[in-house]
């Protein structure tokens, strides 16, 4: 009893923490290349562990341990290929999360530059606008002083205005 609880601390402790370091580090949001660089350690620690527990099975006597070696073969095939899923798995949502960031800043930048783009048209339009509009009262001043001529005299503070109409 003593002994699988020694080995559960040395052997089932560390491959959980191996097995769930690729999750946790997918967290931190790193690019895929950084990923997989600091990806490796973990792996090639969870693989060394994998391999010194199978080499630990095959050196122990299958006579008396025969029932103990089948199911720590299991066990161990178990870790590896759970381990493997993860590994794989985390490396192939980095990858995917990578291109959605890459697809979305792309996206951003389209919409930027037309929002920029309209935003310049919006305020040239306005200027547009604004220059009809002293055209139109332009044309409605002179309109109105061919009909009439219009006569301003300043005494002191009062202005004073006349008016006389051409009549045709």
């Amino acid at each position: 009893m003593g002994t699988l609880l020694l080995q559960d601390f040395f052997v089932g402790i560390p491959i959980l923490d191996l097995i769930t370091s690729p999750m946790t580090l997918m967290f931190l949001q790193f690019s895929l290349k950084q990923y997989v660089v600091i990806l490796l350690v973990p792996m090639t620690t969870f693989l060394a562990i994998v391999c010194i527990e199978a080499s630990r099975i095959g050196t122990k006597p299958t006579t008396e341990y025969e029932a103990a070696n089948a199911v720590a073969i299991f066990q161990l095939i178990g870790y590896a290929l759970v381990g493997v899923l993860v590994y794989i798995s985390c490396v192939l949502s980095v990858r995917s999360d990578n291109r959605l960031q890459k697809a979305q800043f792309s996206l951003y930048r389209t919409l930027k530059s037309q929002s920029i783009e309209f935003s310049d048209d919006a305020a040239f339009r306005g200027y547009r606008v604004a220059l009809e509009k002293n055209r139109a009262t332009l044309r409605q001043t002179t309109n109105k002083a061919t009909d009439s001529t219009k006569t301003t005299t300043t005494y002191g503070h009062i202005v004073a205005e006349s008016e006389s109409g051409n009549a045709d």
